[in-house]
């Protein structure tokens, strides 16, 4: 990583939130009003980073159905989940206060649809630190396709080598690597493969890691 790193943009599920508590929920809630039984956490976890659609599909398995049905019937629910701050990762605030008084610029690009991110950015209370802050469906395509990368460095005003990349996923390193930025792993997202499997130029166990991480590059 370059000492002229500028900007630090961010995946948002499994990234700084635990968004896996409330769509165990609201899943569980479909398949039990289907007649499938309840499935645990553990379960859904490795789903986490596909698109919507394929985690609606996915975690339904038996219970799901055709077309966009599913998928619809789950973001009107996720629509009324209240965002609860005390899903953020631990130590997700402070290190944003860190970076933001570093002088870096923080964004968000997520595979969230953009009015639903943006809800949850704002009702976690980060919204303060983030100066762009974007959903998949801004662009033409989502992660792994590195459109909503590029869209965020452009309202950033950063070209790709003064930025850089945090993610979860094996999505999140392929959007990074297809936009030319450096990718900074977190171990303890939603990564459906093994860890050592995924291209990255550093790792943190700790969000309260990574100020540390880029002030020494």
């Amino acid at each position: 990583m370059s000492s002229r790193i500028k900007a630090v943009l961010f995946d948002f599920d499994g990234t700084l939130s635990d968004s896996l508590i409330p769509i165990h929920g609201i899943i569980n809630a479909m398949r039990a009003e289907r007649g499938a039984p309840a499935r645990n956490e553990a379960d859904l976890r490795s789903a986490m980073s596909m698109t919507g659609e394929e985690l609606v599909r996915d975690c339904l398995a038996e219970a799901a159905r055709e077309g966009q049905e599913d998928l619809s019937e789950f973001r009107r629910r996720y629509v009324l989940v209240e965002p609860d701050p005390s899903h953020l990762y631990p130590g997700a605030a402070v290190m944003l206060e860190e970076l933001r008084r570093g002088g870096f610029r923080c964004a968000i690009c997520s595979n969230k649809p953009h009015d639903l991110l943006i809800r949850f950015v704002e009702g976690t209370g980060l919204a303060p630190y983030f100066d762009v802050v974007i959903g998949a469906d801004v662009t033409r395509k989502g992660k792994p396709h590195p459109d909503v990368v590029w869209h965020t460095l452009e309202k950033l005003d950063v070209s790709a080598d003064e930025a850089i990349l945090v993610g979860d996923s094996e999505a999140d390193a392929e959007a990074a690597q297809g936009a030319g930025l450096p990718f900074i792993l977190v171990t303890f997202g939603y990564a459906a493969g093994a860890l050592d499997a995924i291209p990255h130029q550093a790792r943190v166990d700790s969000l309260c890691d990574l100020p540390a991480l880029l002030v020494s590059q």
